[in-house]
């Protein structure tokens, strides 16, 4: 029987210099034992020592199983599966089963770590056992099938590795270790005590040991949430360091991976405020947190992962637009502007799905402000090797593929890179060779199959760049025990997080597992263990604060039990750093200045394009006219599935164009039966569709097209019906393109509808499938001057200026007339649109000098933030607030 031992570190420090071996219980505990070793090693001017074996569990018994097969005392039939191999057999076990499941590679997983708590609890299977519920059930024959794989193909598990190598002990076919200590266990599984056992009885002296702590002081503290728990933290550690440079000081968080976002964000802040800064390129940070992140998450491999997604000839506009605004393309230098505008263009455009075809041509165009010749190039490059596709290939072949592919856009060869980047690259070719070595265990796959693979096996790889030595160490609970600090904060404990719920393996028998002891099988083990934990942490550095928050959202939160009988102190009683923030610095060095007016420069240009937007928003705001027409500050498009409002509007438009070309009066409508009136919708419904279609092919499936048509049919029709009507009127004009100077300001407009009445009068017609209203032209700044500009530009006789309104939930027109009865309905109950009707032509009048005055605004440079209405800039969609900064303004007034 191993009896655990306690061990003072000096004790510890001097088994490692006489070269005994230590496996620890984790990866990170044999980093920081190795460091710690090399420093105390230095510091005593040790300079030839031999660098100790210190090694976690897992690879201790993968290094002790190679010895075995290399010095020849086992065979080598057998194959050592990796985790990943492993896991692609269950995951094909899980598929081909006759029971669906919806998540095969979560399953798989949960699976595998099933079958390894078996292996360390070297507990059999009994069918009457897992009769219970389907998951055991299937379970239960899954394993039968891994199994018998595993057998057939002689291929071996790191899961019976502890068995086999106890068998190999005891027979003596193996070298012996001399001595061996164990260090950072909670517990021993039965494999694990049942090798060290035949280890001992081989004569390897076998020391489970525990560190000894420190005399510690421990307190409790309660913080109003979990943000101010991590500022309070944060302020503390500063002044530690302030104090004393070389303090070691730690965070230990029960839940890294929820608050890891929130830590790291803090500590810049306060740690490290130069961060804070734009454009900064951080070296080295004073802290470091045990938790990476995904490797799929750093920008690089995303960059990677994104051009082999785009190697299937076609990718979502939102990959399509990393890529453009990537930096480790080739020519991502030269061609940055260039590249935006492309964006922007191809946002513009309106598809989801972006062909490689149609990005390279946009990326050709000569001439263009988007043209990109290093990223055209690159493109072609792509298409080169996307011609040589193998329908099928093994894994070895297809990582040889996206070499290649990866080359022809010159990913990461076009700029130095960091010692992150050149980690992370690292770390791709790790998980491409993990990639490689399923062919042990898989057949041929497709490139689209292939990919799948390779984005889970990139997005499940936690990559965490390694850093020098950091002051501060944030950590897990588990990762935190053996270390020792000068000070540690543990956080989080409150009593719906510490102890932690139990959280057992569905797939073996509830009752077995409690019936063994498996670890998370019950709350009374869950609480033996956070007992155990707490004891440690409290005894890890000479001063130690345990923190909860007493609330989450609109949740309140209690002390855990298991830190109730501390001290309870408040937020003053410990020694904060109170210097000012980042934040707090740059306000304080503000200078306010006053601003006498807002003038731009006169704009020079003749002729502007933005057609009728710049009055609206010269009217609106006129900061935004100039942001947006003289600066080009717009905002990059949000794509939709289907098509965008504008777009359906546009289709609208274009039916009702082509209708009216041919009808070309209201004679020729009113002949017109219901059937021949849909008949000849569906014709010119049929040639927008279509033409709209050209450019969408993404957008207009068969079944979307059909959609589109039904909709734009029953508008069309209800509309149409309602023109017959009205006084008798022929269509003057369609989509008129007209270039009208304002007061000095040429811009070209297009105005959708002019028609013309049996006495000569004209009606000016603007369609809008949204909801407008005619009070919106009247004012010295209208919300909506489009339409009082047209009158001005379409001169004399005008009698009525209108919106046609056609909309799901009604159809009609709306708008101001000469005389009443020359629209049905108009003016109404309005008694704004009666005035306006009175005042005939008066009111054109007006528009006519408002319009001109906005275009004299906009001429002379007034670009002002000055919004007409509070509510201007939520209600109008401005999105330009980070640039006029409006929202400062409001803080300061």
């Amino acid at each position: 029987m191993i009896e655990q031992q306690v061990m003072q570190r000096e004790e510890l420090h001097q088994h490692l210099e006489d070269g005994m071996q230590v496996v620890t219980a984790n990866i990170r505990l044999s980093r920081a034992l190795q460091t710690e070793f090399e420093h105390r090693a230095i510091m005593r001017g040790l300079q030839a020592w031999a660098t100790p074996e210190i090694l976690q569990w897992s690879v201790w018994l993968n290094n002790a199983w190679q010895d075995a097969v290399l010095s020849g005392e086992l065979s080598a039939q057998e194959s050592l599966l990796s985790t990943e191999q492993v896991q692609y057999i269950w995951a094909s076990i899980i598929a081909a089963s006759s029971v669906p499941v919806l998540r095969v590679e979560a399953t798989a997983r949960q699976v595998s770590a099933a079958w390894q708590l078996l292996q360390d609890w070297q507990c059999g299977r009994k069918w009457e056992d897992y009769l219970g519920n389907i998951d055991t059930r299937e379970f239960y024959h899954w394993s039968d099938e891994f199994e018998a794989r595993c057998l057939e193909q002689k291929w071996l598990t790191e899961a019976v590795l502890a068995q086999k190598l106890t068998d190999l002990f005891e027979q003596g076919s193996a070298a012996l270790p001399g001595k061996i200590i164990l260090a950072g266990f909670d517990e021993l599984t039965p494999a694990q005590a049942k090798l060290c056992e035949a280890l001992q009885h081989s004569d390897c002296q076998v020391h489970w040991v525990e560190l000894a702590g420190e005399d510690s002081t421990a307190v409790q503290l309660e913080c109003v949430d979990q943000k101010k728990e991590v500022a309070t933290f944060s302020h503390w550690a500063r002044q530690k360091l302030e104090n004393n440079p070389e303090a070691r000081v730690a965070l230990v968080a029960p839940d890294l991976s929820a608050v890891r976002s929130l830590v790291t964000r803090t500590l810049d802040e306060v740690l490290d405020p130069s961060s804070q800064q734009p454009g900064v390129c951080l070296k080295h940070r004073p802290w470091n947190i045990s938790l990476g992140l995904s490797l799929s998450q750093y920008s690089m491999i995303g960059t990677a992962i994104d051009v082999l997604d785009l190697a299937r000839t076609e990718s979502t506009m939102e990959i399509i637009g990393n890529l453009l605004r990537s930096p480790y393309l080739s020519g991502a230098v030269e061609e940055t502007g260039a590249r935006a505008l492309l964006d922007r263009k191809l946002r513009e455009m309106g598809e989801p799905i972006v062909t490689l075809r149609s990005l390279r041509y946009r990326a050709e165009e000569k001439d263009k402000p988007w043209c990109s010749p290093k990223l055209a190039n690159g493109l072609a490059a792509l298409e080169g090797v996307i011609k040589n596709f193998p329908a099928r290939a093994s894994a070895v072949q297809w990582v040889k593929v996206i070499t290649r592919l990866l080359n022809a856009v010159g990913w990461g060869l076009d700029r130095g890179l960091t010692s992150d980047e050149y980690q992370a690259i690292e770390a791709w070719r790790k998980v491409l060779a993990s990639f490689s070595g399923l062919d042990l265990v898989s057949g041929e796959a497709s490139f689209t199959q292939a990919l799948a693979i390779l984005r889970r096996l990139t997005a499940e790889k936690v990559f965490q760049p390694r850093t020098g030595a950091a002051s501060v160490q944030v950590l897990g609970l588990y990762e935190a025990i053996g270390h020792q600090f000068d000070a540690l904060w543990v956080m989080g404990l409150h009593d719906g997080a510490w102890p932690a719920s139990p959280r057992p393996n569905p797939f073996i028998p509830l009752s077995l597992q409690r019936r063994l002891g498996m670890p998370h099988a019950d709350q009374t083990q869950e609480l033996a263990n956070a007992s155990l934990i707490t004891q440690r942490l409290q005894k890890m550095a000479a001063e130690v604060v345990m923190s909860f928050p007493a609330k989450q959202g609109e949740e309140h939160l209690r002390v855990s039990p298991l830190i109730s009988d501390l001290p309870r102190i408040n937020k003053n009683a410990l020694e904060l750093w109170q210097g000012p923030s980042w934040r707090e610095v740059v306000q304080q060095s503000g200078q306010l200045c006053v601003l006498v007016n807002d003038i731009a420069p006169p704009c020079e240009q003749t002729l502007v394009s933005g057609g009728s937007g710049i009055f609206r928003t010269q009217s609106l705001c006129p900061f935004r006219a100039f942001a947006e027409y003289r600066l080009g500050g717009r905002p990059l498009q949000t794509l939709q599935i289907g098509l965008d409002p504008m777009q359906r509007g546009s289709l609208l438009h274009r039916v009702l164009e082509l209708f009216w070309r041919d009808v070309k009066d209201q004679q020729t409508l009113n002949a017109m039966s219901d059937d021949q009136l849909n008949d000849r919708l569906a014709s010119v419904i049929k040639t927008a569709v279509s033409e709209m279609a050209d450019s969408n092919p993404k957008t207009f499936t068969r079944r979307f097209t059909r959609i589109e048509s039904l909709r734009l049919q029953s508008l069309a029709f209800e509309w149409l019906v309602n023109e017959k009507g009205r006084a008798p009127f022929t269509v003057q004009s369609l989509e008129q393109k007209r270039e009208a100077d304002i007061n000095g300001i040429r811009v070209h407009l297009m105005i959708d509808r002019v028609d013309e009445l049996a006495d000569g009068r004209r009606l000016v017609i603007d369609y809008k499938t949204g909801k407008v209203s005619p009070a919106q032209w009247f004012g010295e700044r209208p919300e909506e001057p489009q339409l009082p500009l047209y009158s001005a530009v379409e001169g004399e006789n005008v009698c009525a200026v209108l919106f046609g309104q056609i909309r799901a939930d009604g159809t009609g027109f709306n708008g101001v007339v000469e005389e009443d009865g020359l629209i049905p309905g108009l003016p109404g109950r309005s008694r704004q649109l009666k005035e306006a009707m009175e005042q005939w032509p008066a009111v054109l009048q007006e528009w006519d000098a408002t319009v001109k005055r906005l275009a004299a605004d906009f001429k002379a440079g007034r670009a002002e933030v000055d919004p007409k209405k509070p509510a201007t800039c939520t209600s109008s969609f401005c999105e330009l607030s980070a640039l006029c900064r409006i929202d400062e303004w409001d803080e300061l007034v």
